[in-house]
């Protein structure tokens, strides 16, 4: 697979622009909020908070069902895509 590299970019998602998340289908072991986290992943050995074991990312539980889980994001700000190719 090939990398995309983006140059002169902002991450309209980031929380500090007001981003968030407004709709989960479900956040059983990770918060739907921390996929906004722009720092780089870690692993907490042993830490456990209300969903259970800490996860740093959204986590859903398995489906039993037919579908797909998901999540809604409301951008902080403004955003424009310019001459993107995507192979």
């Amino acid at each position: 697979m090939k990398k995309i590299k983006f140059k002169n970019t902002v991450n309209l998602a980031e929380p500090k622009f007001g981003s968030k998340v407004i709709y989960k289908t479900d956040q059983f072991f990770g918060a739907a909020n921390r996929i906004l986290n722009s720092q780089k992943p870690i692993f907490k050995e042993g830490i456990f908070d209300n969903h259970g074991k800490w996860m740093d990312g959204w986590e859903t539980r398995r489906k039993r069902k037919n579908g797909h889980d998901f999540l809604i994001i409301k951008l902080g700000r403004p955003g424009k895509i310019n001459n993107v190719d995507i192979d």
